[in-house]
């Protein structure tokens, strides 16, 4: 029997959360020009870390649940 299952959950609410960027990274030049989402993706391209600061999420409904096999290496 499957043990282990992956639950993919939309949600709404708000998550606040803080990223930093490696040492002499620079935003690009358009960085005020680029929407939220853009820039949203540039930081997660750039980032060497990020930590969740603050979450209320709630209404979460289940869309999709899939099951989660273990893959071994054969040598």
């Amino acid at each position: 029997m499957q043990r282990q299952f992956q639950i993919v959950y939309e949600t709404k609410g708000v998550k606040v959360v803080n990223v930093w960027l490696p040492e002499g990274a620079e935003l690009p030049t358009n960085w005020q020009a680029m929407t939220y989402q853009q820039q949203d993706e540039w930081l997660y391209d750039n980032q060497i870390r990020s930590e969740d600061l603050w979450a209320d999420e709630h209404k979460g409904e289940a869309v999709n649940v899939l099951p989660v096999s273990s893959l071994k290496a054969v040598i």
